[in-house]
């Protein structure tokens, strides 16, 4: 993807491009070490460090382009950019819930969460919510969410609210060489704005979501299958992802004419619907290529994150 470049120069080797392949941990049984490579031999989860976070595809999802900033309109897109933030988190085997049986028989959203992996990750973003849940007793992913957003009466955790979030994607998109930063009047007034610098990387998430929002499931499959048939069941499910949180934060519109806009709109609320309830309905499986094994070898990490998109759901 052109340019993109790294604001970091990190050692991922053993950080969180190990992300979605660890297991909690190398040591146990041999029938768990076979489990493990039964998962491996059906098409794991494999290791891989996205150039753009969920959060930064979002916000280009979002973006007008000529203008250079999110609509004014859009309440929506504030609560999501927090949710992604958690899933991005999870992708990279940052979370998991925490292994006590009074915990883990609350419902989903109210059990607490811990960070298991406090390596950065060179997203500043992500790495400001992993100091504060480093500094923070455990919480519900319910809690995270709204704290992360500043919606709380809880005067001990309004440091927790995340500030100028917009803003903070949009220059770290510009180092990326995606936006340029420029300065417009508004009235009596200079703001900043972000316009387009580099067009491909949007034009790239676009393909993407219309390959799987307005086609069918069979002919999408086979689509993403041949555009990318190295792809593992990782990389399918950041793109359904992206797709379920672009409707979430309304922002289909911003990239589909009237007509395809209804369509994908509908698909990514039939997407919803089923990646936020646990386990994953069939189809859910079918589409990320996963059978039962791989399924339940990595069934923290997918339950944490139907839980997270059902806190959008409801929100």
């Amino acid at each position: 993807m052109e340019g993109i470049t790294r604001r970091r120069n990190l050692n991922r080797k053993n950080s969180d491009a190990d992300n979605f392949t660890q297991n909690n941990g190398d040591s146990g049984s041999g029938k768990d070490r076979r489990n493990s490579e039964e998962a491996e031999d059906s098409g794991p989860i494999v290791p891989y460090a996205p150039d753009l976070t969920l959060l930064e595809e979002l916000f280009l999802l979002g973006l007008k382009d000529n203008a250079g900033h999110l609509s004014f309109w859009n309440d929506s897109i504030s609560f999501v950019l927090r949710g992604c933030l958690l899933i991005e988190l999870i992708l990279r085997n940052k979370l998991q819930f925490v292994k006590t049986q009074q915990n883990l028989n609350l419902p989903a959203p109210n059990r607490r969460i811990e960070l298991i992996n406090t390596e950065i990750t060179g997203e500043f973003l992500l790495d400001e919510t992993i100091g504060l849940m480093k500094r923070s007793e455990p919480l519900s992913l319910t809690n995270w969410i709204a704290y992360l957003n500043g919606e709380t009466w809880n005067f001990s955790k309004l440091n927790y609210q995340l500030k100028q979030v917009r803003e903070r994607i949009a220059k770290g998109l510009v180092e990326k060489g995606i936006l340029r930063n420029d300065m417009k009047s508004y009235f009596l007034f200079e703001v900043s704005a972000y316009p387009m610098r580099d067009t491909q990387p949007k034009k790239d998430l676009v393909k993407k979501l219309s390959t799987l929002l307005t086609q069918t499931p069979e002919k999408c499959l086979l689509a993403l299958n041949h555009e990318s048939p190295n792809q593992t069941p990782y990389l399918r499910l950041r793109t359904l992802l992206l797709a379920i949180c672009a409707t979430c934060a309304e922002v289909l519109d911003n990239i589909f004419d009237d007509y395809w806009a209804d369509q994908a709109i509908n698909t990514g609320e039939n997407l919803l619907d089923q990646m936020s309830i646990y386990p994953l309905p069939k189809q859910c499986t079918k589409w990320l290529g996963i059978n039962q094994a791989v399924h339940m070898h990595y069934a923290p990490q997918l339950e944490m994150i139907s839980t997270v998109l059902s806190i959008l759901k409801s929100s």
